[in-house]
């Protein structure tokens, strides 16, 4: 005998095809709030790509390894075949190293010019200084410039007064 589902009569519940169940449980309030299992899909997810990663930083950590090889093996290359053009006499050492130099020079990036030297406009102007007004001291009242004064919580004093304090 078979059920709606085509599942037989003595089949046990909680099957895949128990369509009942999963639509009890999918509409039940118990699981509303449930994040563990949002927790738990997470940590597999952070763990695909933590092995990724560590996929991808091996890789290059073996691209750059093989690198390395190859310019020790070009560089010890280019030193071998320039002492044997020098023993040969066909290469003069000296010459050949301020070729090099030169080359190297061209390779190397241009520093910026400073923006004065190429507009004529000073990058960081002085600032003008300020204008050395009297000032009547708050203790003794006697008037000095403001730029031999100081600021107090009682107002502007005399650097003596303030000296005294």
């Amino acid at each position: 005998m078979y059920n709606a589902f085509g599942h037989s009569a003595g089949m046990p519940k909680g099957g895949f095809w128990d369509f009942q169940d999963y639509w009890q449980t999918v509409t039940s309030g118990r699981f509303w709030f449930d994040t563990e299992w949002k927790q738990r899909r997470d940590i597999n997810d952070l763990e695909a790509v933590e092995q990724q990663m560590q996929y991808d930083v091996s890789s290059v950590g073996n691209g750059v390894a093989q690198l390395q090889k190859q310019v020790l093996e070009l560089s010890m290359t280019v030193v071998v075949m320039s002492q044997m053009l020098h023993e040969a006499g066909v290469v003069d050492v000296a010459k050949l190293q301020e070729r090099i130099d030169a080359e190297m020079e061209k390779l190397r990036p241009k520093r910026p010019q400073p923006a004065a030297a190429t507009t004529g406009i000073e990058a960081h102007p002085a600032k003008p200084k300020p204008v050395d007004t009297p000032v009547t001291c708050a203790r003794c009242g006697q008037s000095v410039l403001s730029s031999h004064t100081t600021i107090t919580a009682n107002g502007t004093v005399c650097d003596s007064c303030a000296e005294k304090a």
